[in-house]
């Protein structure tokens, strides 16, 4: 099922992030013009690569260190323990179409979850704000060899251009400090944080009184990127 999410026609050039031992791969590779398959587990690669594809370029090494090349579609049954690091970077790398990706069910629904709710956070803001993503269906646990504990959701990822890459830096850092302090209102948090003196200058700066009465997780991605950027002088 996750190979058909992919919509392949055979014009496309597919990233795989970790690729295992190459099941997958080659499904991939009967419907695409090529694929570049990413994988650090030498003996894994080693495996995929016995059977040979002629449209499949391997990439040994950590997919959180090397360069992504720039390719169509990525698919990627993302590795738990990695998930943040790993959406983080192909967002903000974002030379793809669109990506299909299997991650654990409660950590995808906290990348595409609305403001106020429990499940939004900093990395909700920042996905967000970088791309737009929908469901498009759950896998459970006894779906995977082996089997994990949880159930996971695969969902579509579309990137959205905009961000420039000093906005982004400049959010990563806003957002893990007022995040830090998500449930205070903003400008208690704010004057918290060291960013500004008073309640006063903390809403003479935020320009909206609406705002100004928000929790920090009320806040909404684009309200998070404005503030980010009122707020930008104060920071180190």
């Amino acid at each position: 099922m996750e190979v058909k999410a992919l919509n392949l026609t055979g014009h496309e050039t597919v990233l795989e992030i970790g690729s295992g031992d190459g099941r997958m791969t080659k499904l991939i590779a009967e419907r695409a013009k090529r694929v570049v398959a990413i994988e650090k587990d030498e003996v894994l690669m080693a495996a995929a690569k016995a059977i040979s594809w002629p449209n499949v370029e391997w990439i040994l090494g950590d997919a959180l260190r090397v360069d992504f090349p720039e390719a169509n579609v990525v698919f990627s049954n993302v590795p738990y323990y990695i998930s943040s690091p790993l959406i983080l970077k192909l967002i903000m790398w974002g030379k793809f179409e669109r990506a299909v990706l299997s991650l654990q069910k409660e950590f995808a629904y906290r990348l595409i979850s609305h403001p106020g709710t429990k499940e939004y956070g900093r990395i909700t803001v920042i996905f967000q704000l970088l791309a737009n993503a929908r469901p498009l269906f759950d896998i459970p646990p006894w779906a995977f060899d082996p089997k994990p504990k949880v159930w996971s959701t695969v969902i579509e990822v579309v990137p959205r251009p905009g961000l420039k890459p000093e906005e982004i830096r400049q959010l990563e850092k806003f957002t893990a400090l007022i995040f830090s302090q998500k449930n205070r209102l903003l400008p208690k948090s704010l004057c918290k944080l060291g960013l500004c003196d008073s309640r006063g200058q903390a809403i003479s700066i935020i320009e909206d009184i609406d705002m100004a009465k928000k929790r920090v997780r009320e806040l909404t991605p684009t309200e998070v990127l404005l503030l980010s950027s009122k707020f930008s002088k104060h920071l180190s």
